[in-house]
């Protein structure tokens, strides 16, 4: 996401070369993140779900140094529609459900229009209901939208649950190119997590 510059190697994005120098140029190359830390990280405190989700798309509603803000509260307000968000979503974001603050979350990044979408632990701290309304929302982006979106998540139920493809990463390496999601079992994703590889341990299906 370019927040910081890496140290070795080389990237690429859709088969061409990536090397963001900022977030900015992410943006502009396609992709959206969502931070695992939506209370630091992910929105301003006082302002609701529209104007959070329409900040960062608000130069596609300027002209001349004018912010057209009713034009972009609507266009955060049909995004926002469709992500079914429960509460007063007029009233500052801190006053809905952690789960439906993600949700608001997720649609600031889809308010992007991304091709490659970046979820950082996207249910940590909301309601089993919720949960599984974001792997759905997840589901839908992948399969019937064409987003590639890369989820990052501690909980071997989770990827099970949204993958199409796991790749293990440990001590800060990857551990081997990505394999279908059928070939772990919860057990043995924690066992290949943990570097127990002997033959009794390998991930089944």
């Amino acid at each position: 996401m370019g927040l910081e510059s890496p140290t070795r190697g080389t990237m690429t994005l859709f088969d061409r070369p990536y090397a963001p120098r900022s977030p900015a140029e992410a943006m502009k190359a396609g992709i959206a993140y969502v931070s695992e830390e939506r209370k630091a990280d992910g929105f301003i405190p006082g302002t609701d779900a529209f104007d959070n989700a329409a900040l960062p798309v608000l130069a596609r509603y300027s002209r001349f140094g004018v912010i057209r803000r009713r034009a972009a509260r609507r266009a955060a307000r049909e995004v926002l529609e469709t992500l079914d968000i429960r509460g007063d979503v007029s009233s500052p974001i801190e006053r809905l459900s952690g789960g439906n603050q993600q949700k608001a979350l997720l649609g600031k990044a889809l308010l992007q229009h991304p091709r490659l979408l970046l979820l950082d632990e996207p249910t940590k701290g909301i309601d089993i209901g919720t949960k599984a309304e974001i792997h759905d929302i997840i589901a839908r982006l992948a399969h019937e939208h064409g987003v590639a979106v890369v989820v990052v998540s501690s909980e071997e139920e989770e990827i099970l649950a949204v993958a199409d493809e796991v790749a293990v990463m440990r001590a800060g390496r990857l551990e081997e190119r990505a394999r279908p999601v059928g070939d772990f079992s919860v057990l043995g994703l924690r066992r290949h997590a943990l570097g127990d590889q002997s033959p009794a341990t390998q991930p089944t299906s």
